[in-house]
């Protein structure tokens, strides 16, 4: 019998460059629809709270406590403290977007 050698084929072909390209774009891709689908959602949902109907431009001084707590979770071992920095940005900036669209001065036509 002759001894395997230590690198062989199979072992090269198991983990290939255009594997990590793949898995680069696979990753990309989730974190794009998380980031993106909350993004969309952020806006109106809070919007339709009527938080800036009632606290008018103080709703801002939420956002720095909300995007502190934010890469503590971004940076954490586990896959579900990411996904809820990532929410808790999107959030933040939800919050910000909805608050400065309401305070844009209307034009009249």
């Amino acid at each position: 019998m002759t001894p395997t050698p230590a690198y062989s084929r199979s072992t090269a072909l198991a983990w290939s460059p255009w594997r990590t390209v793949v898995a680069f774009g696979l990753v990309s891709l989730a974190a794009d629809m998380v980031y993106e689908g909350m993004r969309a959602v952020a806006g109106p949902f809070l919007g339709s709270l009527g938080a800036f109907d009632r606290y008018g431009g103080r709703v801002l001084l939420v956002v720095p406590l909300v995007v502190a707590t934010v890469p503590p979770l971004v940076f954490a071992p586990t896959l579900s403290p990411v996904l809820i920095g990532v929410a808790l940005w999107d959030v933040a900036t939800g919050i910000q977007d909805s608050t400065c669209a309401c305070r844009e001065p209307r034009h009249r036509l």
